[in-house]
C-alpha cells in the first residue's frame, strides 16, 4: 500500500462512515506520522498524507474516528518522550496543523481611508473572542512589531453563526491604506481543538493581489515562520471617507447628553440647538450589528426543526392566523406564510418561531415567553415585514432578565421594515437591513436597525443589564448569544 522508504511501522486501523479503512503509521525512514484514507474497500485506492514531519515519531500510533466522522491520532515525540494528538480537520487530515493565526494579504487599488472588513466565517463550539489586526507587510509577510499594527477590531464569537456568513468588522482606527501597497488582515486566536473559527478558503487562488497564510505565533516571525495556507481566504475590504448626520432630533434634557456626528441638522441637544458644545462634530467609529447572518440563519434552521406549520393549524397558503382565540402555545416552528395576532389574543412562545412571510400584532395582543425560558430571551424572526400596533403588550418569561427579541431581515434600505406605533411596548426590536418606523407614543426596550425614523412623542428606553441579554432556542437551549453590545 505504502513502498516508500520504510514505511508501515507501529500502524493502528480503524473503519470510517463509509466502511474504508482509516491507517495511522510511521515512516521510520524520517521517523515521520502517515496517514491513509482509503477509498475503497482493499485500499487499492487511497490518500496518503504526511501528518507530522517535524517529529521523531517511532514507538506508538493510534487512530480513531470521532463523531464528526474525522480521525484523531495520538503518537509519540520520541525524541522528547511526549505524547501528541492530532484531531483531523479533513477527511484526509491534511488540515490536522491547528493553525493558531491566519491572515490574508491584499493591495488596495486606490489611496484611501479603510473603513471596515467583512470576513466570511462560520464557528465550531464556542470559542473565544479574537483580535482582527491590519498589519504592514514586511519582506512578504505580516509585521511582528507592534508599530506594525495598523488598526484592530474584535471579533465576537457571539456575532458568528455555525454556518457560513460575512461578519462585520468594526475598526479601532481608520488607516489610511497607499494604492498598490500591501497590506495583512490576520485573526490572532488561541488554540482551542473543539472550539475555533473556520474563515472560509478559496483553493484555486486566483487572488492575484494576495495570498492566504498561518502562523502558530504572529508576534514573532523568526521562531514561527508563517506558511502558506493553500489559497485566499474571503474577505471584503471597505474604503472611503464617512458622512454621519443627525437630523430633526432632540438629545438628552436640559441637562444631559451629548451628541457626535460629522455634521447636526435641526437638531437640540442638552436643551439647546446645535451648534453648542454637547454638539460635538466628530468622525465616530464605525459600529456593526451585534447578530450576523450567520446567527440569524442558524436561528431560522433551529426554528424549521420543530416543523412546518400546515393545514388545519395553518391555511392552504400557510399564514397562522390568530385572533379572538384566548391563550395558544407556538415553537419552535416555521410558518411558510404570514402570522396575525390581534384582537385580545396572547401568544406564547416556547420556542424560536420563524415566519417567512410577514408578522402583524394588533388590537390588544400580547406576546411573551414559556416560563421555562427563565432567564434566558427568546426570538420571533421575520423574513418580511413587521407590525406593531394598538397596544400590543411584550414580555419575557417573568424572569427580569428575559426579553423577547422581534427581528426581520427583510433588505430594503430605503423603505420601512418594521411599522411600531400606538403604545406598543416591552420588546427588543432589529432590523439590520430596513428601517424601523416609530410612531404614536410607540416604546421600545432596545431598537437596533439600518435605520431608525421616530416621530409623535416616540421614546426608546434602553434599559440597564440589555448588554448581556442571553438568547435562547428555549427550553433546553441549543444555542445563545452571550453577549450583546450596546454602542
Amino acid at each position: 500500500m505504502d513502498a516508500t522508504g520504510d514505511s508501515g511501522r507501529n500502524t493502528s486501523l480503524v473503519l470510517g462512515a463509509d466502511g474504508f479503512a482509516r491507517i495511522s503509521y510511521v515512516y521510520t525512514t524520517n521517523f515521520d506520522l502517515k496517514f491513509a484514507r482509503c477509498t475503497n474497500v482493499d485500499c487499492t485506492t487511497k490518500t496518503t498524507t504526511d501528518v507530522d514531519t517535524t517529529t521523531a515519531v517511532e514507538e506508538i500510533s493510534s487512530v480513531a474516528i470521532g463523531p464528526d466522522g474525522l480521525a484523531r491520532v495520538s503518537y509519540d515525540d520520541d525524541g522528547n518522550d511526549d505524547l501528541k494528538f492530532v484531531r483531523c480537520l479533513d477527511e484526509t487530515c491534511s488540515a490536522a496543523q491547528q493553525q493558531a493565526d491566519v491572515g490574508q494579504s491584499f493591495r488596495p487599488t486606490v489611496s484611501s481611508p479603510l473603513m471596515r472588513l467583512d470576513l466570511y466565517l462560520k464557528k465550531v463550539g464556542a470559542p473565544a473572542d479574537a483580535i482582527i489586526r491590519v498589519i504592514s507587510d514586511v519582506n512578504g509577510h505580516p509585521g511582528d512589531s507592534g508599530g506594525d499594527v495598523l488598526a484592530t477590531g474584535t471579533l465576537s464569537t457571539a456575532s458568528v453563526g455555525a454556518s457560513y456568513s460575512w461578519i462585520p468588522i468594526s475598526l479601532s482606527a481608520n488607516p489610511t491604506l497607499t494604492a498598490n501597497t500591501p497590506y495583512w488582515v490576520v485573526i490572532d486566536s488561541a488554540v482551542n481543538a473543539g472550539n475555533y473559527f473556520s474563515w472560509g478558503l478559496d483553493t484555486t487562488d486566483l487572488y492575484l493581489d494576495g495570498t492566504g497564510e498561518w502562523s502558530p505565533n504572529w508576534t514573532d516571525n523568526e521562531a514561527n515562520p508563517w506558511s502558506a495556507a493553500g489559497g485566499d481566504f474571503n474577505f471584503k475590504i471597505y474604503l472611503g471617507g464617512t458622512n454621519t448626520r443627525i437630523e430633526a432630533m432632540t438629545i438628552g434634557s436640559p441637562s444631559s447628553g451629548t451628541g457626535r456626528a460629522n455634521a447636526f441638522v435641526d437638531t437640540s441637544v442638552h436643551g439647546s440647538a446645535c451648534p453648542n458644545q454637547y454638539c460635538i462634530v466628530d468622525n465616530p467609529a464605525r459600529a456593526e450589528m451585534p447578530i450576523s447572518a450567520g446567527v440569524i440563519q442558524d436561528w431560522q434552521e433551529e426554528a424549521a426543526a420543530g416543523g412546518t406549520c400546515t393545514e388545519p393549524q395553518c391555511d392552504a397558503s400557510g399564514n397562522l392566523t390568530l385572533t379572538n382565540e384566548g391563550s395558544n402555545l407556538l415553537g419552535p416552528i416555521k410558518i411558510p406564510g404570514n402570522l396575525t395576532v390581534s384582537n385580545n389574543t396572547q401568544l406564547i412562545l416556547t420556542g424560536t418561531v420563524w415566519v417567512a412571510g410577514d408578522i402583524n400584532l394588533s388590537n390588544n395582543c400580547e406576546v411573551s415567553l414559556d416560563p421555562g425560558y427563565g432567564s434566558s430571551s427568546g426570538i420571533l424572526l421575520a423574513s418580511g415585514t413587521i407590525s406593531v400596533s394598538n397596544n400590543c403588550l411584550f414580555g419575557g418569561s417573568g424572569d427580569p432578565d428575559s426579553y423577547l427579541l422581534l427581528l426581520t431581515d427583510k433588505t430594503d434600505h430605503n423603505g420601512n421594515v418594521m411599522e411600531i406605533s400606538n403604545n406598543a411596548s416591552g420588546v427588543i426590536y432589529y432590523a439590520a437591513n430596513g428601517k424601523l418606523h416609530f410612531s404614536n407614543n410607540a416604546r421600545a426596550k432596545e431598537a437596533i436597525g439600518y435605520g431608525i425614523v421616530m416621530d409623535n412623542n416616540v421614546v426608546v428606553e434602553y434599559e440597564s443589564g440589555l448588554a448581556d441579554v442571553n438568547f435562547s432556542s428555549g427550553p433546553g437551549a441549543s444555542f445563545d448569544i452571550s453577549s450583546w453590545e450596546e454602542f
